[in-house]
């Protein structure tokens, strides 16, 4: 069993890092019925990594994989979502430069 602590509490992430991992968190549990239960949130979401250029921009990736299915249609409406949420909902205040998915 996998246990994920909230991120909050570790001061060694830079508080820009730790504001992306709350809004995808936030974002999982929009998209994923049962955020808590990791087998299931890796069926489509992977874990998002994080760069930092010296300019200090953000890099941010996340992956998005679908085991059942390679549903092309399904996998670009999820990206629209993804980036709707990052440039245009809430997840905008994060201010991320790249987005990958």
């Amino acid at each position: 069993m996998m246990l994920v602590l909230p991120i909050d509490d570790i001061e060694s992430y830079k508080k820009r890092d730790r504001l992306i991992v709350k809004h995808y968190y936030n974002f999982l549990q929009k998209e994923v019925k049962d955020v808590s239960n990791t087998e299931f949130v890796l069926h489509h979401w992977r874990p998002i990594r994080i760069y930092t250029n010296k300019k200090d921009q953000k890099l941010v990736v996340i992956g998005y994989f679908d085991r059942k299915t390679n549903n092309i249609s399904e996998r670009q409406a999820a990206k629209e979502r993804l980036v709707a949420y990052f440039e245009n909902g809430p997840g905008r205040e994060c201010q991320i430069d790249h987005l990958y998915f």
